[in-house]
C-alpha cells in the first residue's frame, strides 16, 4: 500500500505574494508600439493593351486607322501619349480625311476647322465649356457644343453686343457678321433670341480696335472691306451649318431606326427559340 493517504489534505496552502505595481512595469517599449510590418507582395505589372501599338510600324498603324470611325480615332488619340503623337500631326491628316469620308452623308470639313476639330464637334457628345457629358445641342454656326447652363454664360445678346464694340464704328446688321444662334424658349410662344458667340465676338473686336487707330477716311474704307470679308465668310459658314444640321437630323433618325430594328430582330429571335424549345421550357 502506498504511504500517502487518499484523503484531501487540510493543510493551508500559501500562495506567493503578489508583486507591487510599479510604473516601470507598465512601460511598453516604443518598438512594440510600432505596427508590424506587413509583407509586401510583388504585383505583376499589368501590360497595357494599347502598348502593342508602340511596336507596330507607323505605316501599318496608319493603314489600319484608315478604316476606323472618327470617334474611334478620337478615343485612340486620347488614350496614350504615343498615339496622340501619331494621330495629332500634319502627316496623319489623310487618316482623318479617310475616317470622315467613311461616315455616310457627312459634309466636308470646313475651312475654319481642322479634321480632328470637326470630328470632335460632330461625334463627341460633351460640352465644349464645362465638359458635361451627353450634350446633344450642336451650334453649327459657332462650331461648338453647349449645354443649357453654359448657353447664356458664353453668348451675348444683341444689347450686350451693341455696348461691346466701339461707338465710333457703325456696323449694320451685326447678325450677318458675328457668329450667332437663335435660342427658342419652349415654354413661351415669343420669337427666339439671337445670341452671339462671345469668344468670336472678342476676336473680331480686337481686329476692329486695330482699325480704329487709323484716321477717319482710312478707317471707313478698312471697315467696309472688313465687313464685306466677314459677311462672305459667315455666309459660307451658314450654308455649311445647314448641311450639317440636315445630316445630324438624318443621322439621329437612322441611328434610332437601327436600334429599333435590332430590338425587333432580338424579340423575333427570342420568340422563335421559345417556340422551338417549348416542350422543354413549359413541360
Amino acid at each position: 500500500m502506498s504511504s500517502f493517504s487518499s484523503k484531501p489534505c487540510n493543510c493551508l496552502v500559501l500562495k506567493p505574494p503578489r508583486p507591487h505595481f510599479h510604473l516601470e512595469s507598465a512601460y511598453v517599449p516604443h518598438e512594440r508600439l510600432q505596427p508590424a510590418k506587413r509583407r509586401r507582395f510583388k504585383l505583376l505589372r499589368k501590360v497595357d493593351s494599347l502598348s502593342i501599338f508602340a511596336h507596330v510600324p507607323v505605316d501599318i498603324f496608319y493603314e489600319i486607322s484608315l478604316y476606323l470611325h472618327p470617334q474611334d480615332l478620337l478615343n485612340l488619340s486620347r488614350s496614350t501619349r504615343r498615339l496622340r503623337e501619331l494621330l495629332m500631326t500634319r502627316n496623319a491628316r489623310f487618316v482623318w480625311v479617310s475616317a470622315l469620308s467613311n461616315v455616310e452623308g457627312l459634309p466636308r470639313c470646313p475651312s475654319d476647322l481642322c479634321e480632328p476639330q470637326f470630328a470632335n464637334l460632330s461625334f463627341d457628345e460633351h460640352c465644349h465649356f464645362c465638359l458635361a457629358p451627353k450634350v446633344k445641342i450642336i451650334l453649327w454656326n459657332c462650331r461648338v457644343r453647349s449645354c443649357s447652363s453654359c448657353l447664356f454664360k458664353c453668348f451675348l445678346t444683341i444689347d450686350q453686343l451693341a455696348v461691346a464694340y466701339p461707338k465710333t464704328l457703325d456696323i449694320l446688321k451685326p447678325e450677318t457678321i458675328f457668329p450667332n444662334v437663335t435660342y427658342h424658349n419652349t415654354d413661351s410662344s415669343k420669337p427666339g433670341k439671337v445670341l452671339f458667340y462671345k469668344p468670336q465676338v472678342e476676336l473680331y473686336l480686337r481686329e476692329l480696335a486695330e482699325n480704329d487707330r487709323e484716321n477717319e477716311d482710312v478707317r471707313s474704307s478698312m471697315l467696309s472691306k472688313w465687313c464685306l470679308a466677314k459677311r462672305r465668310f459667315y455666309a459660307e459658314v451658314v450654308v455649311h451649318s445647314a448641311m450639317c444640321e440636315q445630316w445630324s437630323r438624318y443621322w439621329d433618325h437612322s441611328e434610332t431606326s437601327c436600334q429599333f430594328y435590332d430590338f425587333a430582330f432580338t424579340v423575333c429571335l427570342v420568340g422563335l427559340l421559345a417556340f422551338l424549345w417549348k416542350d422543354k421550357l413549359f413541360y
